[in-house]
């Protein structure tokens, strides 16, 4: 979820490239600006909620806590399985994002 926060705030911030000129002109309706705001909204209401994982291998289902990277240079995250204070860590290749979170 945070990363489709910043992918809206990074939105609001962009000088995007319009069929029609992109930023040549000045929106005088208000378009861009109620357009703005409804990104910054977004990802405001996004951003603090809890990203859900399911490990389909063994059914383990968490909120990701923390990510981690081996001396190997592999990359996972820690999961906190859901509605316990059970944690697990699982490679990048087994985080499958759980529908209800997407």
């Amino acid at each position: 979820m945070q990363r489709l926060a910043d992918k809206l705030r990074t939105q609001v911030e962009s000088d995007h490239v319009r069929g029609c000129q992109g930023r040549q002109y000045s929106c005088t309706c208000g378009y861009d600006a109620m357009t703005e705001q409804l990104l910054v909204s977004a990802a405001d209401y996004i951003a603090p909620m809890p990203q859900v994982y399911r490990i389909e291998r063994d059914g383990f289902e968490g909120v990701l806590v923390g990510h981690y990277t081996t001396h190997e240079g592999k990359e996972g995250a820690v999961l906190q399985q859901v509605g316990t204070r059970v944690v697990h860590v699982y490679a990048k290749q087994w985080l499958i994002p759980c529908l209800s979170e997407e």
